[in-house]
């Protein structure tokens, strides 16, 4: 066999291999090869403004696809699910390209916790397409899974109505860094300690202070 063959075997080998490193982090979303590089997360890159009508859902290990921690972007801690929600450890935001830059952080007045958009998923991308703003949002650990407890959380942390997010927000916002769900806490949801429908006000736009 000619050298020129091997090379070109061994680059498409090498590349089928580069493209299968990280996979993707929410249901159906392929990795994308220019994103093998860690991003900053902007956290500063605009003026600071409410997003209104903001459809919230929640998702975790369990419903992820493959079940696992898998984040589509790596936003500087890896190509993982996760965070506290403090402004130097956004939670995970799933979501469709459009709605936000890759790796921009928001402030969620329902959690009161800032997230980072290092995820996809495809209602959201179906339904942003549609005209509707929609966030996924990560619960629970990053290690384990929580199986039908954990999605029976997400169902209860998701509100019955549209919520407004802060997009490019000042870093000094109240933050609640508990988690949402965590298997190894009794109650497993914390959804009476971890959700703020009272503060999802008409006045969010003076978080922008």
């Amino acid at each position: 066999m000619r050298i020129g063959t091997l090379a070109f075997l061994f680059a498409s080998l090498t590349a089928g291999t580069l493209a299968m490193v990280h996979p993707h982090a929410h249901p159906r979303v392929h990795p994308r090869g220019e994103l093998l590089q860690p991003r900053q997360m902007n956290q500063t890159n605009g003026t600071c403004h409410a997003m209104n009508s903001v459809k919230l859902t929640f998702f975790g290990w369990p419903d992820n696809t493959p079940p696992s921690a898998n984040a589509a972007y790596n936003c500087g801690r890896g190509y993982v699910s996760g965070g506290s929600g403090t402004y130097d450890d956004p939670v995970t935001i799933a979501t469709a390209e459009g709605e936000l830059k890759i790796c921009d952080v928001v402030y969620i007045p329902y959690l009161k916790k800032y997230g980072v958009f290092n995820g996809k998923c495809q209602q959201c991308m179906t339904d942003w397409q549609q005209g509707q703003k929609h966030f996924d949002i990560w619960t629970g650990s990053s290690q384990e899974g929580g199986n039908q407890d954990q999605i029976e959380c997400e169902r209860q942390l998701t509100p019955g109505d549209l919520q407004t997010v802060i997009r490019y927000p000042p870093k000094d916002l109240d933050v609640n860094p508990g988690p949402t769900y965590d298997m190894n806490s009794q109650p497993t949801c914390h959804k009476q300690t971890q959700t703020f429908p009272q503060d999802n006000t008409e006045n969010a736009q003076s978080l922008c202070h």
